[in-house]
């Protein structure tokens, strides 16, 4: 499975600045800020740490980063008007300390937090608040291992698990809803004999979308699966986006009522978009060839909201692949099955390079 440790984040503030925070073994948690996405300052946060790290805003979009110290504690730092505040969020009573790998939503005032243990890796724990008690919300004995994504919208906090168990692999979905403070009944996304090579999730309009690799016999398989959130609606739709041997990450993100689908093969993103939430989509193109080695995913914070985007770093000098492509650098025009882009100086068309056949 992926990595567990999701120890990069990037965020725009409210004021439009870029910063990044990541776990650096022997240094702690750094975060840097960066203006025409160069580094311009570094600043250490805290040593005292272990590996995990989770970013979240609140709705004052107060910067709220939650790791945990060298002695097992949940610690909160709220970044406030370039001031730093810390605060034990919950202590742990275990007889050994063990990594926890946490994350959060922060709905007004209402921390909502999961976790895992390092040495409980089959077990996810939740807190509907910071003060509540935890409990154990999905824990499956034939699991070997499992990782997980937190996202939500208006109604809904949505759990996606994705669970190893002897030549069995599952994404599971979890539903909380907001008003009633209950779990409904789990879903099963997609289950495969086949091991998963990557993984991305966005939720829209009560709709989890869901985009994964999977190796296949002698191939690596593309799949787009979405699943409706709404208990009283059990509407899915799932498709083949792509086929090839050399597939090794992708993203799903939604921008401007658009669902952007993106794929690295072969040093290039791939991608196709839908106009209708994932009933359709365009054929596959080349958005960007020959990127850099040193490309790959990122969380990406913007306005509150979590999602992925593929960025590289090359010389001290980012380069934010698509998502900063469309929203800043071109305007564009959405009719049934067509998108148009135009530079906003220029009113040039944008030609995607390649188109695939």
């Amino acid at each position: 499975m992926k990595n567990k440790e999701y120890n990069n984040f990037l965020l725009r503030t409210k004021d439009k600045r870029l910063l990044k925070f990541y776990y650096k073994e022997k240094v702690g948690i750094i975060y840097e800020e960066l203006i025409e996405n160069k580094i311009i300052n570094k600043k250490i946060i805290t040593k005292g740490c272990l590996k995990y790290l989770y970013v979240v805003e609140d709705y004052n979009r107060n910067i709220n980063l939650i790791y945990q110290d060298l002695i097992g504690n949940i610690i909160l730092c709220t970044l406030n008007s370039g001031n730093l505040i810390y605060s034990t969020i919950f202590y742990i009573k275990h007889k050994f300390i063990t990594p926890i790998n946490i994350k959060a939503i922060l709905l007004k005032d209402i921390f909502f937090i999961f976790y895992t243990l390092d040495s409980d890796s089959t077990s996810i724990y939740f807190r509907n608040n910071i003060n509540s008690q935890s409990s154990i919300i999905y824990k499956e004995k034939n699991d070997i291992d499992i990782n997980y994504e937190v996202l939500y919208d208006k109604e809904y906090i949505s759990l996606i698990i994705l669970s190893t168990s002897f030549n069995m692999f599952k994404i599971i979905l979890k539903t909380y809803n907001i008003k009633s403070n209950t779990w409904l009944m789990d879903k099963i996304i997609f289950i495969s004999n086949h091991s998963y090579i990557d993984s991305s999730f966005c939720i829209t309009d009560n709709k989890i979308h869901s985009l994964f690799i999977i190796n296949e016999e002698r191939k690596k398989l593309l799949i787009y699966k979405y699943n409706s959130l709404e208990s009283n609606r059990y509407k899915q739709r799932e498709l083949n986006i792509y086929e090839d041997e050399n597939l090794s990450s992708c993203l799903i993100l939604e921008l401007n009522n658009v669902i952007y689908l993106l794929w690295i093969s072969k040093n290039n993103i791939y991608g196709c978009y839908s106009l209708d939430f994932g009933e359709s989509f365009s054929r596959p193109l080349i958005y960007i060839d020959n990127i850099e080695d040193c490309s790959r995913k990122i969380k990406f914070i913007d306005e509150g909201k979590i999602k992925e985007i593929y960025i590289s770093n090359k010389n001290g000098k980012f380069t934010l692949f698509l998502e900063e492509l469309l929203k800043y650098n071109y305007s564009f025009n959405i009719d049934y099955k067509e998108i148009t882009y135009s530079t906003k100086e220029k009113k040039e068309i944008l030609q995607f390079k390649k188109e695939i056949f």
